[in-house]
């Protein structure tokens, strides 16, 4: 009979689903039951990572979904965080992430989950499909079921929590808000919890924009809508028009962040964190009429994250914590007149990884090669390799992985295929468990000659083959 399965432990990941919805999160350390270990939450490959920005080697990994994550939202106390995927099985997992534990399982959606978020009470969650789903739902965090179902006309690009509606005199409804746009429309929902009912009313934008991505402002008058255009708007709520439209980048606006109000300046009392398709961060302040920027600090890649890092949220310089499309996750301070800093906490792949070899008797060293003819390179501590598992003794050889690995033996001591471990190992999130074939090779795989460039990661670039 065939050899029993034996089990193999993810001990190790770099990878960044940097190109899905809101990939990386910042939480409270203690809010994640650990004592103060983890204050990152971030998708990479099919797992939701919790990290440390003070120990790189620190992480732990939720399990549960078979395809990369598209979108990831942490709610506001850090308590809980819901993952979504497309594939064969569309599903978005709502996490307990104190105890490690997944707490729903939500199967409503036919092609695939494109945006995922928490209500401001922690009490719904709403979870949005793609264009060929259509489908927004909003789910109850207390029993798990289905509070209302609405299938849009138009397909929505982005959609964001607009908090407890206000009446006439602005004071709070038990009605909750929230906003969708696409393109060349933006629509404020209403939702009553107590019978489901689900209405909307289109905004006046005044121009005709592709919209990316909504951020209420936090006394919900106002709502930002970054568009594909580069630019964002600001949108009067309670009279569903436009007051000013301001250009923001060069790309596409991929992330916005909106501040408390500073006190300090009633004038401008409205602060916003845009972060661009080029790379860019900006600080704004405004009246919702007018706005200018504060600060700016530039990033690789489309900024797909940015979140405030520390208890300082209105003094400059502030500190963030930013993720890019390029696979970077920034430690960032935004301050003026030149003076805003960076430093990478991580950097992976954007990309397939074809093949990956450890360098010949130095276990410690490992190149991987990438699909654009780079090869990158990292020198990693005596106890944790750039992708480690702990391999089991079964002679299983993982097809996945085989023909990454030339003159490799024809039986590996791993235990399972790295599909099991890692299914999307050559997807853009590039987990990198291909390592473990690597070095369970009894010969480490040839690569090409390379020539060592300072940078980060030590990124070596082919030479001649």
């Amino acid at each position: 009979g065939a050899a029993a399965m034996a089990t193999m432990e993810l001990v190790h990941a770099i990878g960044l689903n940097g190109s899905a919805e809101q990939p990386l999160h910042v939480i409270q350390p203690e809010s994640a039951g650990d004592n103060g270990t983890h204050d990152l939450v971030y998708a990479s490959g099919g797992c939701v990572v919790l990290a440390s920005l003070r120990d790189a080697h620190c992480q732990e990994f939720l399990r549960a979904h078979d395809a990369a994550i598209t979108c990831l939202s942490v709610s506001g106390s850090g308590a809980l965080a819901c993952s979504g995927q497309h594939g064969d099985n569309p599903d978005a997992i709502v996490w307990d992430l104190q105890r490690r534990v997944q707490l729903f399982r939500l199967q409503e959606h036919d092609h695939g989950v494109a945006s995922v978020g928490f209500s401001q009470d922690e009490r719904f969650l709403y979870t949005m499909g793609v264009s060929q789903d259509s489908k927004l739902v909003v789910w109850d965090l207390q029993t798990g079921c289905i509070v209302s179902t609405q299938v849009l006309n138009k397909p929505a690009h982005c959609i964001a929590w607009g908090g407890r509606k206000k009446d006439i005199k602005g004071r709070d409804t038990t009605m909750l808000q929230l906003a969708t746009a696409g393109s060349a429309y933006l629509k404020i929902w209403t939702l009553d919890p107590a019978t489901g009912s689900l209405t909307s009313e289109d905004c006046v934008t005044g121009i005709s924009r592709n919209y990316s991505c909504l951020a209420f402002s936090e006394d919900r008058e106002y709502i930002f809508a970054g568009s594909t255009s580069g630019d964002f708007s600001a949108l009067h709520v309670k009279n569903k028009v436009m007051h000013c439209v301001t250009a923001a980048c060069s790309n596409a606006v991929a992330s916005m962040l909106a501040l408390p109000p500073d006190a300090r300046f009633p004038n401008e009392p409205y602060r916003i964190i845009v972060g661009g398709g080029d790379g860019s961060v900006t600080l704004y302040a405004g009246d919702g009429r007018h706005f200018r920027d504060l600060a700016a600090v530039q990033l690789e890649g489309a900024v797909s994250s940015v979140q405030l890092h520390g208890p300082n949220s209105f003094d400059l310089p502030l500190p963030l914590i930013a993720a890019t499309s390029k696979g970077f996750i920034y430690q960032a301070s935004l301050d003026a007149a030149h003076l805003s800093a960076r430093r990478v906490v991580q950097q992976s792949h954007c990309g397939p990884v074809p093949a990956v070899a450890f360098a010949p008797g130095a276990a410690a060293a490992v190149a991987t090669a990438l699909s654009s003819s780079t090869i990158s390179a990292t020198v990693s501590s005596a106890t944790s390799c750039f992708a480690a598992v702990a391999l089991a003794t079964s002679p299983v050889a993982p097809a996945a992985a085989s023909s990454s690995v030339s003159s490799a033996p024809s039986s590996y001591p791993a235990a399972r295929t790295l599909a099991s471990i890692c299914p999307c190992a050559p997807l853009a999130s590039a987990w990198l468990a291909f390592a473990a074939v690597a070095a369970a090779s009894s010969r480490p795989a040839s690569i090409s000659t390379v020539l060592p460039v300072p940078g980060v990661f030590g990124r070596w670039r082919r030479t001649a083959t």
